[in-house]
């Protein structure tokens, strides 16, 4: 075990079984909705969190999403500010991947809840109160930054983001 994982457990997270072959789908949907086949036991080991972990302070991927998304810091209409950053949800997927499991973010929820509690500190992931269960990361947290992310970094030219591009280059066309 390395310096970086001491006293770091490896994550064990229950995700649904999702099948992937037919004859396997076919007998899921004739099998009753509960029971042990219908769990899958994933284990991420911390060697496998510290390597995603740097993989993505690697790139440059996090601070150009970042960059995009609306600023947290000030919101003049009120409203919550964003607590789950890029990082982490990208740290999530990433994950899910590299244990060879489907990107679902509900899957990517799980996994998130499931860290350690120190690799939680420094993600910036809020921490679940013991005394009333809220906190940690919800579905909407992450589907919220996802939607956000996706909105961002949309290439489409119908996306309102590259909309005065699009009037330009139809203007330009109407012109000559």
């Amino acid at each position: 075990m390395s310096v970086a994982t001491v006293g770091e457990a490896d994550v064990v997270v229950p995700l649904p079984v999702r099948p992937t072959y037919s004859a396997v789908r076919d007998a899921a949907r004739r099998a009753p909705l509960v029971g042990v086949n219908k769990i899958n036991v994933v284990k991420v080991p911390a060697e496998l969190v510290h390597l995603a972990e740097a993989t993505l302070d690697r790139g440059p991927l996090v601070g150009y999403i970042e960059a995009r998304l609306p600023q947290q810091d000030h919101r003049p209409t009120g409203g919550r500010v964003r607590v789950l950053n890029v990082r982490a949800a990208l740290l999530a997927l990433l994950l899910l991947g590299l244990a060879e499991q489907a990107m679902i973010l509900r899957d990517g929820v799980a996994l998130l809840n499931g860290l350690h509690p120190s690799t939680k500190h420094r993600l910036g992931i809020p921490q679940r109160d013991a005394r009333t269960g809220a906190g940690g990361v919800t579905e909407r947290m992450l589907s919220r930054l996802f939607n956000q992310i996706a909105a961002a970094v949309d290439p489409s030219p119908h996306t309102p983001l590259n909309d005065v591009v699009r009037r330009a280059a139809h203007q330009e066309i109407r012109d000559s």
